[in-house]
């Protein structure tokens, strides 16, 4: 039995050319945001977001000193 409409297909195409689209051009996400704001009458955010930062060790996990 095949299905007529796919919505979780649909979901992981939208999210997919989003992230496409904002990884390319990373002011759009912000341009966006203040259209979808504007729009529903959300308040602007007090602070910028920060980055998100990964933190890595300086030696690779296995290298590293053992007790």
């Amino acid at each position: 039995m095949q299905k007529a409409f796919d919505c979780v297909k649909m979901m992981r195409d939208i999210r997919a050319g989003l992230s496409k689209r904002y990884a390319e051009h990373p002011e759009l996400l912000e341009e966006d945001m203040d259209k979808i704001r504007r729009k529903y009458g959300f308040p602007e955010p007090t602070r910028k977001p920060k980055p998100c930062l990964v933190a890595e060790e300086k030696t690779p996990y296995a290298a590293g000193k053992r007790a």
